[in-house]
């Protein structure tokens, strides 16, 4: 995950390879115990401290996907709509070919919900809470299903993009 969002066009989308999944499970494959903890930074960047004030913070959501995270920009939130721009990246979001559904997990029913302007665009903390929930809960069914084929023998990569 990028420290920040400048490489992702204004009101742009932007798709990041889990480059953690990849090394993780091209481990186990190498090692004769296979057993290998995961872990990642989820959808925030490993520098990231909530002590520094984002003063020019653009609206954003990031979203999970099988071997990529999507970063679906706004702009700053100082500037035009504010905080009501979330209605519109909601609406990217769900209308995306990898929106998993308002029923996967509470980031996708909150986002699908901002889409429909049936809650309030929130704040920062608001979208950090629903990209991390979708996060988490993808994160937590793909595992198991990637460390079984691997254990069946599946070369790393055919089983991060069977699953």
């Amino acid at each position: 995950m990028p420290g920040d969002v400048s490489e992702v066009p204004v009101e742009g989308t932007k798709t990041y390879s889990r480059r953690e999944l990849a090394l993780w499970a091209e481990t186990i494959v190498s090692l004769p115990s296979r057993a290998v903890g995961y872990g990642d930074y989820g959808i925030v960047h490993p520098s990231f401290s909530d002590k520094i004030i984002a003063t020019n913070a653009n609206a954003k959501i990031r979203y999970t996907g099988q071997t990529d995270h999507h970063i679906f920009r706004g702009y700053n939130l100082k500037n035009g709509l504010k905080y009501q721009q979330y209605h519109e990246l909601a609406q990217r979001v769900v209308t995306s070919p990898i929106y998993m559904g308002r029923d996967y997990s509470v980031g996708d029913e909150r986002t699908w919900l901002c889409s429909q302007h049936e809650v309030s665009c929130g704040n920062l903390g608001t979208w950090v809470e629903a990209d991390m929930n979708h996060h988490l809960v993808f994160v937590g069914a793909q595992l198991p299903r990637v460390a079984s084929l691997l254990a069946q023998g599946a070369l790393a990569d055919e089983a991060l993009h069977a699953t």
